[in-house]
C-alpha cells in the first residue's frame, strides 16, 4: 500500500487487479458448491445405501459389534480357534416382539440353502429369550442353530439406489432443487449461490481494510478482517435457517447479506478516500 500510494495511484485502482484475482476463485467456488458438493454428497449417500442393502453376513467381522436392520440385530464374533470355522465365539442379539433373543455359540459358519437363502449356522450354544416388562425367561441349548441373513442387494436396481440417495437435499443437483422449490430447497440454493458471491465481496472488502497507516501496524486490521469474515459466514447461515423455516423470503434472503457487506465496502472506501480538513483550520474556525 505504501508503494502504491507513493506512485500516485488511488485506492480505487485496486479494484481491477483484485477482481482479476478474485473472479477465478469465485468461479472455482461456484463450481464446487453448485456441482461438486452435490455430487460428493450423492456419492456418500449412494455408498451408505449400498452398505445398508448389503447382506448381514457380509457385515459381520471379528472383534467388532455390527448393527444391522436398523439396530434390530447386533453381532459380535471372535477369531476362530479352529481353521475349519469361519467365526469363533459369537454373540447375537435379536430384537423381536414380544421376545428379545440373546444367542451365544462357540463357533459359526455360513451355509446356503437350496433356495439360495443364506444362513449363519451357530454351533454348541444357548439362546435366551426375554420378554421385557413381563419377567418371562426361556432358555434353549442347541448343537446347531441357523440365523437367516438378509440379502437385499440383488433385488435393488442401481437407479433405485441413486433415486433414494437424491432424496437428501444436499445430494440434489441445483436444477432439481429449482424443480421442487420448497423452503428447504430454497435454503440450499441460497447457500450455494452465497459462497461465490461472498468470495467476491470479501475480496473487495479487503481493499479498504488493507489501506492502513504503516506507522500503526497491521495487526488491528487483520483481526477486524477475520471478525468481519466470520460475521459474514454466520449471517449467511442465519439467513439460510430463516429461509428454511419460511421466516425470510427467498428473494430477500438471497441478496440481503451481500448487499449489506457491499454497502460496508463502499462506506469504508469513501471513508478512506475522502479528504479531511487540516486540524489547524478546524480549530481556527472554532
Amino acid at each position: 500500500m505504501v508503494v502504491w500510494f507513493s506512485s500516485g495511484l488511488s485506492l480505487v485502482n485496486w479494484i481491477k487487479p483484485v477482481i482479476y484475482c478474485a473472479l477465478p476463485v469465485a468461479i472455482v467456488v461456484a463450481t464446487l458448491t453448485l456441482y461438486g458438493a452435490p455430487w460428493a454428497y450423492r456419492q456418500i449417500a449412494e455408498y451408505h445405501q449400498r452398505y445398508e442393502l448389503r447382506s448381514d453376513l457380509s457385515k459381520v467381522s471379528t472383534g467388532e459389534f455390527i448393527e444391522t436392520e436398523k439396530g434390530q440385530r447386533v453381532f459380535f464374533s471372535e477369531e476362530p480357534m479352529d481353521s475349519e470355522d469361519e467365526l469363533g465365539q459369537v454373540v447375537v442379539r435379536i430384537e423381536g416382539d414380544p421376545w428379545q433373543h440373546l444367542i451365544t455359540a462357540e463357533s459359526a459358519y455360513t451355509e446356503i440353502a437350496e433356495n439360495g437363502d443364506r444362513f449363519l449356522v451357530l454351533r454348541d450354544g444357548h439362546r435366551y429369550d426375554l420378554a421385557p416388562g413381563q419377567g418371562d425367561l426361556r432358555l434353549f441349548s442347541f448343537e446347531r442353530y441357523g440365523v437367516r441373513m438378509e440379502n437385499r442387494e440383488d433385488d435393488t436396481h442401481p437407479d433405485a439406489i441413486r433415486e433414494q440417495a437424491e432424496r437428501q437435499l444436499k445430494a440434489r443437483t441445483t436444477k432439481n432443487l429449482f424443480l421442487d422449490f420448497g423452503h428447504g430447497a430454497q435454503a440450499h440454493v441460497m447457500w450455494r449461490f452465497a459462497m461465490p458471491l461472498a468470495a467476491l465481496n470479501l475480496a473487495l472488502l479487503a481493499i479498504p481494510l488493507g489501506a492502513v497507516n504503516p506507522r500503526l501496524g497491521r495487526g488491528g486490521d487483520i483481526l477486524i478482517a477475520g471478525l468481519l469474515a466470520l460475521l459474514y459466514m454466520n449471517l449467511i447461515n442465519l439467513s439460510r435457517g430463516w429461509i428454511n423455516k419460511g421466516v425470510l423470503p427467498f428473494d430477500i434472503g438471497t441478496w440481503l447479506v451481500h448487499v449489506l457487506f457491499l454497502g460496508l465496502t463502499i462506506f469504508l472506501m469513501w471513508q478512506r478516500l475522502r479528504i479531511k480538513k487540516p486540524k489547524n483550520e478546524i480549530q481556527s474556525k472554532s
